[in-house]
C-alpha cells in the first residue's frame, strides 16, 4: 500500500491540474450543484485536507482524490490548492488507482452507482474482473453484476438509486432482456 505520510503537502496552481484526465475518476457527475455545499465550506473554513495528485513522467498533474474539492475551488476562483503530489517514478498507475478506491470507498464518498461505473470503466480498459474485485474487495460475480448495472437503462439505474430496485435485480434484467422493470423491484440482493 502506498504510504502518503512520506509526501509533504505543497501548494499547486489550480491551472496546472489536468482535470480533463479522468483516469482515476469514477463519479458519474460532478457539477456546480453537487459541489455547492463543499464550496460554501471551503469559502468559510478554507481547505482542511490536501488533494492527492499524480505527477506523470511528462510533468502533468492528474487528480487522484479530491476532484470535488478541485472543482469547488475552481468555482471559487482560487488560484492554488494544497496537494500531496505522488511522482510516477515512485508509484505506478495501479498503486494510485488502488489509493483512489480505498480513499473513496472508506470515506463512503462513492455511491453504489459510482462504484459500478468504475468497474465498467476498468473492465472497458481491459482490467480482468477478478482483479477489479480484489481492488474493491468484492467477488468477481459482484463485479459482473456491477458492470451489468452500469450498462442498464437510466430508468433502471434511477430505480436502484431511489432504493426501488436491487443490484441483483437490475443485473438480472440485463442478463435476461425483456423482463419487466417492475419485476426488477421484486428481486433482492
Amino acid at each position: 500500500m502506498l504510504d502518503l505520510s512520506k509526501y509533504q503537502p505543497q501548494w499547486v496552481a489550480l491551472s496546472g491540474i489536468n482535470t480533463q484526465d479522468k483516469t482515476f475518476q469514477f463519479r458519474k457527475d460532478i457539477t456546480p450543484e453537487s459541489t455547492a455545499e463543499l464550496a460554501k465550506s471551503l469559502a468559510a473554513d478554507g481547505q482542511k485536507f490536501p488533494v492527492v495528485l499524480w505527477r506523470k513522467h511528462s510533468g502533468e498533474l492528474v487528480p487522484v482524490s479530491g476532484l470535488r474539492r478541485i472543482a469547488a475551488a475552481g468555482g471559487l476562483k482560487w488560484e492554488k490548492l494544497l496537494a500531496v503530489v505522488i511522482p510516477e517514478s515512485e508509484a505506478g498507475q495501479e498503486d494510485v488507482l488502488r489509493l483512489n478506491f480505498i480513499e473513496n470507498v472508506e470515506r463512503k464518498t462513492l455511491t453504489n452507482l459510482d462504484i459500478m461505473f468504475a468497474c465498467k470503466k476498468l473492465n472497458d480498459q481491459g482490467k480482468p474482473q477478478m482483479e477489479i474485485g480484489k481492488l474493491i474487495g468484492k467477488s468477481e460475480t459482484q463485479v459482473r453484476r456491477y458492470i451489468r448495472v452500469a450498462e442498464a437503462s437510466a430508468d433502471a439505474q434511477a430505480k436502484l438509486a431511489a432504493g426501488d430496485a436491487t443490484i441483483k435485480g437490475v443485473a438480472n434484467e440485463q442478463s435476461a432482456p425483456g423482463a419487466d422493470l417492475e419485476q426488477i423491484t421484486q428481486n433482492t440482493l
